[in-house]
């Protein structure tokens, strides 16, 4: 919804009612492009329960003045080649970072 606001210069909104009848969902062509993204994610993912998390998102004010980094700080971040260390992106900076090795199990 952050990013949504960001480049598109709106909120992102739900229907709840169409018609007179209770039928949470987005105006097209938002609808599809959203199920389209939510499907990579889930696929069991629908428009009416995306409805909902809009709406409720919008009644606790859960995104009200809240950017795309605010949720994703290390989006305009990057990994340094040379150290494979992180470099935060601007306003942000690294306190600590400890690499673990991994561990494999066979």
């Amino acid at each position: 919804m952050a990013l949504y606001r960001q480049t598109c210069g709106s909120d992102l909104r739900a229907r709840i009612v169409k018609d007179g009848a209770y039928e949470p969902g987005f105006a097209p062509p938002i609808d599809q492009v959203l199920l389209q993204i939510f499907h990579a994610v889930d696929q069991r993912a629908t428009l009416t329960a995306m409805a909902n998390i809009v709406k409720d998102a919008h009644a606790t004010g859960a995104v009200k003045g809240k950017r795309f980094e605010d949720f994703f700080p290390f989006e305009s971040g990057s990994i340094d080649p040379e150290t494979g260390l992180p470099v935060p992106g601007p306003g942000y900076r690294v306190e600590q970072f400890v690499p673990i090795t991994p561990i494999y199990s066979s």
